[in-house]
């Protein structure tokens, strides 16, 4: 459940984390060499394929400083775990705050296992020389690709997607 502005919604979306060598161009290549894992379907109408999902990234990814209008970038890995390690910091440091051991939360304590592992994946795939990262939300009415078959069907079926091959590192995060 999200809060729009002044009111709440049940509005979800699934976030794909995207880790590569190179430029945008790589990327679509590298999606290309993987397209058996974006054959997803829900069901006998609603299918997708490599091609679908490249498109509908292509209208909403940021290749270069003439491209200010367009929402998502391709950041560099280093910058990407320095955005993950700010963020399990800020969990650390409320847990922190709360008081004694009996009284954390449960998901905080979820939450901050999952970051570091996924730090781990992270310098991992910079190990493995992939040194660019795209996130993209998918969702039936709410993330950068919202709605449409493409969408929906990357987040319902497509969330179950895991990939770690020496080009391409994939992994999903739930914003529900």
């Amino acid at each position: 459940m999200k809060i729009k502005q002044d009111f709440v919604t049940n509005s979800s979306s699934t976030s794909f984390i995207f880790i590569f060598k190179g430029d945008k161009i790589d990327f679509y290549k590298t999606l290309i060499n993987h397209k058996k894992e974006f054959n997803i379907s829900d069901s006998d109408y609603s299918r997708i394929n490599v091609w679908d999902i490249i498109r509908s990234i292509d209208s909403v990814i940021i290749s270069g400083e003439s491209d200010l209008w367009i929402k998502v970038p391709i950041e560099d890995i280093e910058e990407f775990i320095k955005k993950y390690s700010e963020h399990l910091l800020y969990l650390e440091n409320g847990i922190k705050n709360k008081g004694p051991k009996n009284q954390f939360d449960q998901w905080e304590i979820e939450e901050m296992k999952k970051i570091e592992d996924n730090i781990e994946l992270l310098n991992k795939c910079k190990n493995k020389g992939l040194n660019s990262v795209i996130e993209i939300g998918f969702g039936d009415n709410d993330g950068h690709i919202q709605g449409g078959i493409v969408g929906t069907v990357m987040d319902y079926e497509g969330r179950n997607i895991n990939i770690e091959s020496e080009d391409l590192v994939l992994f999903t995060e739930q914003n529900r």
